[in-house]
């Protein structure tokens, strides 16, 4: 049986990033750059607990009940982003044709996140 796993990567200027692969091996989600890879750590230990739980909105939260996923149109399709704890964009999803594969997507991650390996791919 094949695992989701969250790809860590790191920018030409040495920020971090990573990049969640469902089972399947396809691209769901890019986060945002972290300066260092604590803080990017610290973002997937509240991504692996949090998304399973978190709620999804297609209208901002005003009353600041975070965490939750927010479908948003992008271009000519939906695009779904993780909305931390403090209100800041953890990360978004690539670009979806309609709303029902955005919903399925946004599934395949809160489903899986909590046990996803994670393939460390930075230099040293």
């Amino acid at each position: 049986m094949r695992r989701a796993v969250f790809e860590i990567k790191q920018t030409p200027t040495g920020n971090y990033y990573f990049i969640f692969r469902d089972p399947d091996g396809e691209k769901q989600v890019v986060s945002c750059s972290f300066l260092s890879r604590a803080e990017l750590e610290i973002c997937l230990s509240k991504v692996r607990s949090t998304a399973p739980l978190s709620d999804v909105r297609i209208e901002p939260d005003e009353k600041g009940r975070y965490p939750y996923f927010l479908i948003q149109s992008q271009g000519e399709g939906l695009i779904f982003s993780l909305i931390g704890f403090m209100g800041e964009y953890v990360f978004s999803s690539i670009t979806y044709a309609d709303e029902a594969s955005c919903r399925k997507a946004l599934e395949i991650i809160k489903a899986n996140a909590s046990h996803a390996a994670v393939l460390d791919l930075t230099v040293n």
